[in-house]
């Protein structure tokens, strides 16, 4: 894992990105002591439609039937 200081860190911020999906993984210091990591985020594994499908279908199996009006109201909640 590659240390930089934090001042290098703000100098090179738009290039950190691309160094992450990388792969790589990059320690930030101050002053010598680390203060943050940032690493690339896992990948998730993309399901098939089909296999999408069977999730969804397994998910409503476990949960109660929800009406046209209860979702609109939950989408609505804390709107101004």
């Amino acid at each position: 894992m590659q240390t930089i200081q934090a001042d290098e860190a703000g100098t090179r911020f738009l290039e950190i990105p691309d160094e992450v999906e990388e792969g790589k993984s990059l320690l930030i210091a101050r002053e010598g002591i680390p203060t943050a990591r940032i690493s690339p985020e896992p990948r998730r594994a993309k399901l098939s439609p089909h296999e999408a499908f069977a999730v969804i279908e397994e998910i409503r199996t476990r949960t109660l039937p929800v009406s046209l009006d209860e979702v609109l109201a939950a989408r609505n909640h804390g709107r101004r």
